[in-house]
């Protein structure tokens, strides 16, 4: 069994040469490209990362069911037999994504820009800025722009926070 944790287009490109020879289980944060390879890979997104290994909250394996093989959840469940398995579509896992990472990545980087121009004063609000921009560390950039960029519900999640900063203005004198 191969495990793919890298890009999104260099999954693709390792799962279309070897698909036919070993099992492949992918991660990636985006699904609607990985459906041309239902059933031949299994499809999941482990919900932590290094980030979260202090926390045992952290547990959640969303296993895309409409990509990965018949059968598949069951060994999936076998294997993370201590961690919550929840069985989504890759639509759902998409939408789902948007909300979790595409909005908290965007959101980072407006206060990593804001917070890069004033570290002269810093408050307790200025301190939890900080915090948000800090989303960002240790992420892989290349991963962090698929994820934007390849999920089709990004553009309804930016316009949301587009619209929040909009109302913002409108109150303005």
């Amino acid at each position: 069994m191969t495990v793919l944790a890298v890009p999104l287009e260099d999954a693709i490109l390792l799962i279309e040469k070897y698909r036919h020879e070993i099992a492949i289980v992918e991660l990636s944060s985006v699904k609607s490209p990985m459906k041309r390879f239902s059933g031949e890979v299994v499809s999941l997104h482990p919900l932590f990362g290094p980030a979260s290994s202090k926390n045992p909250d952290f547990n959640t394996i969303l296993f895309v069911n409409d990509i990965s093989p018949d059968g598949s959840l069951q060994k999936v469940r076998e294997l993370f037999a201590d961690s919550n398995i929840a069985s989504v579509t890759a639509e759902e896992h998409d939408r789902a994504m948007a909300d979790l990472l595409v909005a908290p990545y965007a959101v980072s980087m407006i206060a990593k820009r804001i917070v890069a121009s004033n570290q002269k004063f810093v408050t307790p609000s200025f301190a939890n800025l900080q915090k948000i921009a800090s989303i960002l560390d240790g992420e892989n950039s290349s991963v962090v722009r698929d994820t934007i960029s390849k999920n089709e519900f990004s553009r309804s999640v930016l316009e949301q926070i587009n619209n929040e900063i909009m109302e913002i203005r409108s109150g303005l004198n």
